[in-house]
């Protein structure tokens, strides 16, 4: 059953191009960080899917590849997310390395035929001050890049009630002692401000 396998495989050859493209697609579809093409069991497929290819590293893809594919991909989500009757966004903030700030805004919507839709649309780095207004200038820039900016009919108050949650959770000290200890987290007292 083995060489059956190869002797099939071996006829229709696997293209460099067609490699690569296929790394891309699944990266952004499954939305994989870049470092994938570094874990072991990923590295064993492509050994026996594709003999031979030599994988490129993850800044590579990331700088050289991935760019020349932006626009094809805003293509592909821009369609679907044109159609969606209402679309939900979720903003994601977090620091790596307690120095480095980032910005992940995606959109999930239900289509007409009820399928299920989630888009990463825009992750960025903050430099400067993580504030909520300039997490906010983001968002905008975000909802008005992808023309969804009347999509999301309740964005205006979720954020309203957000900022007025942070607001009180940063002037009190009990607040913010009572949020960590129901989300688990045993951190130390600091001043975020400073």
């Amino acid at each position: 059953m083995t060489s059956t396998f190869t002797a099939e495989c071996s006829c229709v050859p696997l293209h460099r191009k067609a490699a690569l493209d296929a790394i891309i697609n699944m990266i952004c579809t499954d939305m994989e960080p870049f470092r994938v093409v570094e874990r072991e069991g990923f590295l064993q497929f492509v050994t026996v899917a594709v003999p031979g290819y030599k994988l490129p590293s993850r800044d590579d893809l990331r700088e050289k590849f991935l760019p020349g594919k932006v626009s094809a991909l805003n293509t592909k989500i821009s369609s679907p997310l044109a159609g969606a009757e209402y679309v939900c966004i979720a903003l994601d903030v977090w620091t790596w390395r307690s120095t480095e700030a980032f910005l992940a805004v995606e959109a999930t919507f239900v289509d007409s035929d009820f399928a299920a839709h989630m888009y990463l649309l825009s992750f960025t780095r903050l430099t400067g001050s993580n504030t909520g207004a300039r997490i906010r200038c983001e968002y905008d820039a975000t909802l008005l890049q992808w023309n969804i900016a009347d999509k999301d009919p309740n964005a205006e108050e979720v954020v309203r009630k957000c900022g007025a949650i942070v607001a009180s959770v940063r002037k009190s000290t009990a607040a913010t002692e009572e949020v960590l200890s129901v989300a688990g987290l045993h951190l130390e007292s600091h001043n975020a401000t400073t």
